[in-house]
């Protein structure tokens, strides 16, 4: 996955969110430049999943810090050989294979779903607090398209063939809640979708 840097992107709580076939990641970072506590504080102990403030300037310290403090990770989820493959396809790979045939929409979007329901514990999907059954969204959509493909031959799902895009949670989408990062939206729904995920969905 491909995330652009812009300045909203240093902000902590940055919120991004995964439509038209996955949804809400959450991303928040941090940097001492952008979010430096005031003088007299600065002696504060620091939150554990953030390196302490006196190697900040240090690249490599820093580096070190995060090899050494890893979270704990369960292993990965259990798949057969077809659902592992389909997992490591890259977007032009998915994209031939759909092409061709191979694969189909909702059997790609079963295997991103199984592994964003395991993982969802690293809080990399959002709103599974009020949308609990969001990933079956994913799947009937995918369906859908499975459909049309079916009833207008598959280069009608052209140029993108159900490939899922991740879209930042500052673009409105109708589909799941667009919080911008902000608290108090987490469950604010936008009136319609921003011009380039009506782009991505044409």
């Amino acid at each position: 996955q491909l995330w652009s840097l812009s300045p909203i992107n240093l902000l902590p709580g940055m919120i991004i969110t995964l439509t038209l076939l996955l949804a809400g990641p959450r991303l928040a970072l941090s940097s001492p430049e952008t979010c430096k506590l005031p003088k007299e504080t600065n002696t504060r102990p620091q939150a554990s999943t953030f390196p302490p403030l006196s190697i900040s300037s240090d690249g490599n310290a820093v580096a070190a810090w995060f090899e050494s403090n890893l979270p704990e990770m369960a292993g990965p989820p259990k798949m057969g050989e077809r659902e592992r493959t389909l997992a490591r396809l890259s977007a032009s790979a998915f994209v031939e294979m759909r092409k061709r045939g191979e694969v189909t929409c909702e059997e790609y979007a079963e295997v991103l779903v199984k592994r964003a329901k395991h993982y969802k514990y690293m809080g990399q999907f959002m709103y599974f607090d009020i949308l609990p059954n969001q990933m079956d969204q994913v799947v009937r959509r995918a369906r859908e398209l499975d459909q049309k493909a079916q009833e207008e031959g598959v280069d009608s799902l052209s140029p993108l063939y159900c490939l899922p895009v991740p879209i930042k949670g500052t673009m409105a989408t109708v589909d799941y809640p667009s919080s911008a990062g902000v608290g108090v939206l987490h469950g604010y729904f936008a009136k319609y979708d921003a011009k380039a995920v009506d782009m991505l969905k044409e």
